[in-house]
């Protein structure tokens, strides 16, 4: 996920031949969802511009794998 640091745009390229079983979450600090969305494409970006600066969590699940990373909004 890129940029990261960003002010709330972020793009994520992923590359799987399991795009249709692939679903993103992003979480606040305290666990919350704040979006959820099913992976179509290779490439999405994210419009988190509306959501105060801090951390938050991108978690990808693919079938029987999970992939957590730490986004900066800045």
């Amino acid at each position: 996920m890129f940029p990261n640091p960003s002010t709330g745009m972020f793009t994520l390229k992923f590359e799987s031949e399991y795009l249709t079983e692939t679903k993103i979450n992003i979480y606040s600090i305290n666990g919350k969802i704040i979006h959820s969305e099913k992976l179509e494409n290779h490439t999405i970006q994210f419009d988190l511009q509306h959501l105060k600066k801090g951390i938050y969590f991108a978690t990808v699940k693919q079938k029987n794998r999970v992939s957590t990373k730490k986004i900066i909004i800045s």
